[in-house]
């Protein structure tokens, strides 16, 4: 505050100084109209300001800049129109694509902006500059028809008719006065769409836009925005400078988040993520990790190769099993379980299960998703089966321990080199084969001692069968062939059960044999 306007002036310049200065656009790109006193004429008159520096010369009303500057002219000169003024690249050295209006051929046309500097007549999309300068447009083409404003018209009629919205890039319907308007006026939606889809083009993909990076941009301004934000997964505000930056760029937190909600896919749910595959990838590490295996509804340990694969990976096994086991019921008594009904379970894997069908009283096949469901399910026909027949005893495991042996020895899907013991159920002895590293099945032991440890007990045992049986054979020849058949597929390990878990049998014929 000063105490005379001779101190003030005297301080911060006399009024005839601000006047004196040339009229000057600034730096940014925004259109707010201002007036300043142009010496040449010596009078004041509207111009348009950028938005950011410039200099005092710039008064928001004309009474301001006449008042500061002594004029005393009574005509008011209008802001000249946008659209009607030359293409200007600017003083930067940017190479930037906008749209400008070519008032000659009166169309929008593109061109290549420097970054500042310039004038109104500079668009960022075709679309957008047929909007501003839709009044300019040669009339005859569809590309003009659907970059005009929707107009009722002043006439009081109520006709439905059709437009294209420019904001909401589609036809909608409206209601017509039934005088005058334009021609964006369809009498159908069919008309509209057919007529508007090819001449308007089409936007650029929401997603490129919301995965751009936020960028303020080299200008000065002080514009309050919001952007996506892709580490936070939301929309955020940011001050953005008012040139330059990226599409990623929002005049409200509901633009935005209307905008990039349906353009960011929605993390993978947990439940996709266990039914899928183990996957080693095509790299060659051999990086320890741990995944759940959809076959042994349980997590394992498996070699990853160190790049691609999938989600179903996981450091340890402590990660797997709160992801994978940890959601799939407790099994029920048993009971329970065979009058359950069968249940794929809400993932997408394909894995053959058996299921016991009350209606049906019959085991079926079905195809299980990998995860939930519950306990009416079973890896083989066998074995539900024997769970859920009448009078069948709760052991679902035949032969225990000793069954893993008559597994065939598996590499498995993956391509690891790890060397492995398997028990040989045709030569009665545990022998190395090479594991990849996924897959596979109990048949495989760590050590040999841990093989010969497990399959202690079965070594010779169906060789015995399968010798007693080939004698009794010969001495009998043709009189059982399926109990030649059950000890034949039994050595070839394609029976499942132990003999000692089978009920005592006299069987059909009339031979009093000592067994």
């Amino acid at each position: 505050m000063f105490d005379t306007l001779e101190e003030c002036q005297e301080k911060c310049g006399k009024p005839e100084d601000r006047c004196s200065k040339p009229l000057e656009r600034g730096i940014c790109l925004a259109s707010m109209k201002r007036y300043g006193y142009d010496t040449s004429n010596k009078k004041c008159k509207a111009f348009i300001y950028g938005g950011c520096g410039g200099n005092e010369n710039n008064f928001e009303t004309m009474a301001e800049c006449r008042e500061t500057c002594k004029d005393t002219s009574s005509e008011e000169e209008s802001v000249p129109d946008a659209c009607l003024l030359p293409s200007e690249v600017g003083p930067c050295k940017g190479k930037e694509r906008r749209f400008y209006f070519d008032q000659k051929r009166g169309k929008c046309k593109s061109f290549f902006f420097g970054g500042c500097g310039g004038n109104g007549n500079n668009f960022m999309t075709k679309a957008k500059c047929m909007e501003t300068c839709s009044k300019h447009i040669k009339p005859g083409t569809e590309q003009d028809v659907c970059s005009q404003p929707i107009e009722a018209g002043p006439c009081m009629a109520m006709f439905k008719r059709y437009a294209y919205d420019n904001k909401k890039k589609n036809c909608v319907q409206f209601i017509y006065g039934g005088c005058k308007g334009n021609k964006n006026n369809f009498e159908s939606m069919e008309e509209c769409t057919r007529t508007c889809k090819k001449a308007v083009p089409d936007p650029e993909p929401e997603q490129d836009t919301c995965s751009q990076p936020i960028e303020v941009g080299p200008c000065k301004a002080m514009l309050k925005r919001y952007a996506y934000d892709n580490k936070k997964n939301k929309c955020v505000q940011f001050i953005y400078g008012g040139c330059k930056g990226n599409k990623n760029n929002f005049e409200s937190m509901k633009e935005c988040t209307r905008t990039c909600k349906k353009a960011v896919p929605e993390p993978e749910p947990e439940k996709e993520t266990c039914s899928q595959p183990i996957e080693a990838g095509p790299c060659k590490a051999m990086v320890k990790r741990f995944a759940y295996d959809n076959t042994k509804e349980k997590c394992v340990e498996f070699f990853y190769g160190g790049c691609k694969g999938n989600k179903n990976n996981f450091e340890t096994m402590e990660d797997c099993t709160w992801t994978c086991e940890q959601r799939l019921p407790k099994p029920e008594l048993e009971k329970d379980v065979c009058s359950q009904p069968i249940t794929a379970g809400p993932c997408r894997a394909s894995i053959p299960r058996y299921g016991y069908d009350s209606k049906k009283r019959k085991c079926v096949k079905f195809t299980y998703g990998g995860c939930k469901g519950n306990g009416n399910r079973f890896p083989t026909k066998n074995e539900c089966e024997k769970t859920c027949k009448r009078g069948a005893t709760e052991t679902t495991n035949p032969g225990g321990e000793n069954n893993k042996c008559l597994l065939p020895i598996v590499t498995g899907p993956c391509k690891g080199k790890n060397r492995r013991y398997a028990y040989n159920n045709k030569t009665g002895k545990c022998v190395k084969f090479t594991y990849g590293g996924c897959g596979g099945n109990e048949n495989n032991f760590r050590t040999k001692k841990d093989c010969e440890d497990a399959c202690k007990n079965i070594n010779g045992e169906h060789f015995m069968i399968s010798s007693t049986l080939a004698q009794f054979q010969s001495e009998k020849e043709n009189r059982f062939p399926k109990l030649l058949e059950i000890a034949c597929f039994f050595d070839q390990a394609a029976y499942s059960a132990s003999p000692c878990t089978l009920p005592i049998d006299k069987g059909e014929g009339d031979w009093n044999l000592p067994r």
